[in-house]
């Protein structure tokens, strides 16, 4: 019954720990963006590929977005679409010139196929920027 017992918690332990090792989030790639235009409206247009990934796998790009311009901006809202993308965006402010802030994507495919998504973060003065998104599972 003690050998029972002890096995039983061990195990419970083990489990424990990889739940807790699952966790662990590790970003792929770092990718500064920039805020550059001044005078009126400016969306800045990008493109990431998060390559081929693994189904139930997850894949982490970190954006630095950079405030360029010579005025402050304001956070204003976010969109990401696609299926298996999230986000956690750190821009709830206002950025000075020079000032950044950070957003993490994962692309997280839970079935095979090649998918596309959408992020855009939007800034006072319709400063902004989209990044289209793309990977594939296998």
């Amino acid at each position: 019954m003690k050998y029972f017992l002890a096995l039983l918690l061990l195990s419970l332990f083990s489990l424990n720990s990889l739940a807790l090792a699952s966790e662990v989030r590790k970003v792929e790639d770092e990718i500064t963006l920039e805020l550059l235009q001044d005078d009126g409206e400016q969306l800045n247009y990008y493109n990431y590929n998060f390559g081929t990934v693994p189904v139930n796998f997850r894949h982490w790009v970190r954006f630095t977005i950079t405030n360029n311009t010579r005025e402050d901006v304001r956070y204003v809202n976010f969109y990401i679409s696609g299926m298996f993308y999230s986000v956690n965006h750190y821009c709830y402010r206002t950025l000075r010139p020079r000032e950044s802030c950070m957003a993490e994507i994962a692309f997280w495919p839970m079935q095979r196929g090649f998918y596309t998504g959408l992020f855009a973060i939007y800034f006072s003065g319709n400063n902004g920027l989209r990044i289209n998104l793309q990977g594939q599972a296998f």
